[in-house]
């Protein structure tokens, strides 16, 4: 993957990272859906299975003073099965002892 850091003031970066995740081994078996009560659907996790699959996150960071960061970011990955993908969003407070 890549990482990129951009500083826009002397406490204010941008945060940018992209990379390609590869599975070398993976155990592939099958799941039951537990939020339906009246079905017995079992979801094959070996159909339309990618073992690479790309993530890519964009955020900043505010260094509030020596020591003391918070940051914050949105992050995207393609999950391994059956074309899905997700979205988060982290903040992050960090301090040094």
């Amino acid at each position: 993957g890549v990482k990129f850091k951009k500083e826009f003031t002397q406490s204010i970066n941008l945060l940018s990272d992209i990379a390609v995740r590869h599975n070398i081994q993976n155990q592939i078996d099958t799941i039951t859906a537990t939020w339906q009560h009246h079905t017995n659907h079992r979801y094959a996790l070996d159909e339309d299975y990618d073992a690479t699959t790309p993530i890519a996150s964009l955020g900043l960071e505010y260094i509030i003073s020596d020591g003391h960061i918070i940051s914050s970011f949105v992050q995207h990955e393609g999950l391994a099965f059956q074309s899905m993908s997700v979205t988060n969003v982290y903040v992050k407070y960090a301090f040094a002892l």
